[in-house]
């Protein structure tokens, strides 16, 4: 068996690290600190961005699903305007035995879209929607019969979403004899 040979340390010295080794120690542990602390904060904000253009996009996409499904099935579109937010249509509707029209509303109140029929309080749709009449537009294309263009913004804590639908009619409008 190998026998080990104890070192007695003379008076004054002190087994450890030198004080430039442990400086060097605390500043490497320094700089780590706030590589990670910048990491951690450019994640959080890019995450809270994300989250608010998703916000924008889902609330501009429902905005857009709502109206195309019912100029889609509208027998008569008399609400639009090139300068002015305006959304009006006479919409079948399927009442469990037979076909009714029902004249559907969107009204923007506050940055809110609102569907209304045949003149109730009206379901909420989207939020957030910036514009009304400028950016948020909704008016029949000159050069397509039977055709509406949809312009849609929304804005959510500073994200910024717009889209513009095209809106081809499945139903013709039927003219009065």
């Amino acid at each position: 068996m190998a026998m080990r040979k104890i070192q007695l340390l003379s008076s004054g010295e002190c087994p450890g690290y030198t004080l430039t080794e442990l400086l060097v120690v605390l500043g490497t542990v320094a700089l780590l600190s706030g590589v990670i602390a910048m990491t951690f904060s450019v994640i959080t904000t890019t995450n809270r961005m994300n989250t608010d253009e998703t916000i924008a996009m889902l609330q501009v996409h429902e905005a857009g699903r709502w109206i195309t499904k019912d100029v889609q099935s509208a027998d008569n579109v008399t609400g639009y305007s090139d300068v002015a937010w305006n959304c009006a249509m006479n919409c079948f509707k399927w009442t469990g035995t037979s076909v009714a029209t029902v004249l559907v509303e969107y009204v923007i109140q506050d940055g809110v879209l609102l569907r209304k029929v045949n003149g109730d309080q009206g379901t909420q749709i989207a939020m957030h929607l910036a514009d009304p009449g400028t950016n948020t537009l909704f008016s029949k294309s000159t050069s397509e019969n039977n055709t509406y263009l949809l312009s849609v913004r929304a804005v959510y804590n500073g994200a910024s979403i717009s889209k513009a639908y095209k809106i081809n009619k499945r139903i013709a409008e039927v003219s009065e004899p």
